[in-house]
């Protein structure tokens, strides 16, 4: 049976090998030891995971090595390019500068001197294109995003420049410690924006259909990746159901653990663009002046369905909930 076929009932297994490679970014990583974590042969993988993921899996992990290198350059003015080559699985800081220069062509260097910029706005511009199909990683074929609705990401609030003035009230941010959580989840590529109704619908099927009602109950959004280092056509954006203890994932659905830390954590009751001014105003203007860093593990949205309709149905584009971005200090 070709591949594609198959994509559907391989989806949770090659994610779990996803999520071990994106917790082990600074280890060594073999394809044979992902395919033995999705439990398939390595040739077998091979196929499967470029079918799943859009790319082959030495490019997928060359590609995360290098787009977490060039974040923490920007988070981490004061570490080496050794430093940042050897918490990214690099073998020296001469394997990051080649691999970095072909990437994003420039050197590590140049990057933190201001060669970020253009080739950050490139890459968000990318989302201004509304035509471009988004493709769940459940499925085989692509679906077209709704070019009627509003862009969560525009070059004129891309991370970090044209954050203005924008600022949030003092009460609405604090710190907290986290505990850490266990969801169960659903996956789609393609550019960040609001065509990810799409997957809460499937999220809610899926649960509705195992007699499971998620409107009161709590849920994660997670971006995987940096809309500004990342190409549109390769952004992830997963949702997933808070799983209470001893609940076992809904079948069809992959599990997956929420780091738990310290966490700033916001308080979002806007529209969806204050939220996204929210996000990049937190990450590029409070952190820094506030002594703090994002750590590795991925921030995220605490939301209930119940309290975001337009989530699933069409309604008003209004977003209620927690930002919550795991932090360390800088």
């Amino acid at each position: 049976m070709p591949v594609a076929h198959e994509l559907v009932r391989y989806y949770d297994r090659v994610n779990r090998a996803i999520d071990h490679v994106e917790a082990h970014l600074d280890d060594t990583l073999s394809l044979a030891g992902a395919a033995r974590i999705a439990c398939f042969a390595p040739t077998h993988f091979h196929k499967v995971f470029g079918a799943v993921a859009g790319a082959r899996f030495g490019d997928y992990l060359r590609a995360r090595r290098l787009e977490r290198a060039a974040g923490l350059l920007l988070n981490e003015p004061s570490s080496s390019v050794l430093d940042v080559a050897v918490a990214c699985g690099f073998a020296s800081g001469e394997a990051l500068s080649r691999a970095f220069r072909r990437h994003f062509g420039c050197p590590p260097s140049a990057w933190r001197d201001g060669g970020h910029v253009a080739y950050r706005r490139a890459v968000l511009r990318q989302h201004l294109d509304v035509r471009t199909a988004v493709r769940p990683l459940w499925a085989t074929s692509a679906w077209m995003a709704d070019e009627t609705r509003e862009r969560t990401f525009a070059t004129g609030i891309g991370m970090p420049l044209g954050i203005g003035r924008f600022a949030l009230p003092g009460e609405r941010i604090r710190l907290e410690r986290r505990p850490a959580q266990r969801i169960a989840y659903c996956r789609l590529s393609g550019p960040y924006g609001l065509h990810v109704r799409v997957l809460w619908q499937r999220l809610r099927a899926w649960c509705e259909a195992l007699g499971r009602d998620m409107r009161e109950r709590s849920c994660i959004a997670t971006w995987l990746d940096n809309p500004s280092l990342t190409p549109a056509a390769n952004c992830r954006h997963e949702v997933g159901l808070l799983l209470e203890e001893g609940e076992a994932a809904p079948e069809g659905l992959v599990e997956r653990s929420v780091p738990g830390g310290v966490h700033v954590v916001c308080t979002l009751d806007g529209t969806v663009a204050e939220a996204s001014l929210a996000w990049r105003w937190l990450l590029t203007e409070w952190l820094p002046a506030n002594g703090l860093a994002p750590t590795t593990a991925r921030p995220y949205e605490q939301v209930r369905v119940a309290d975001n309709p337009c989530f699933v149905d069409a309604g008003d584009l209004h977003v209620r909930g927690l930002l919550c971005i795991p932090v360390r200090p800088r």
